[in-house]
């Protein structure tokens, strides 16, 4: 099953951060990673409060044997979508 949204919208730093931990992918493979995961039922995130209305999580996946640490916003209808991180783990292992 797909995950489609009508929008994404990347943060600079989140870009940044993921072509410098993945030199060789592209920022489409940032979006399929991140859609992927959403698809999973039993994915587990903490809600954290942004300024843009709807809701935002933080969660870890793994891409090429590398834990993912990946903050992103659904538009209160969950057509939209903003990520906002997707680099390793700063901050340590846990959310």
């Amino acid at each position: 099953m797909a995950v489609a949204y009508d929008n994404i919208a990347i943060r600079n730093r989140a870009r940044l951060d993921w072509d410098a931990t993945f030199p060789h992918s592209f920022s489409c493979d940032l979006f399929l990673a991140i859609g992927n995961e959403l698809k999973y039922p039993d994915i587990e995130g903490v809600k954290k409060e942004m300024k843009e209305p709807g809701v935002t999580y933080e969660f870890f996946f793994h891409r090429e044997n590398r834990k993912i640490y990946t903050k992103i916003c659904l538009s209160p209808d969950e057509q939209d979508i903003i990520i906002y991180s997707a680099h390793p783990p700063l901050k340590g292992e846990e959310l």
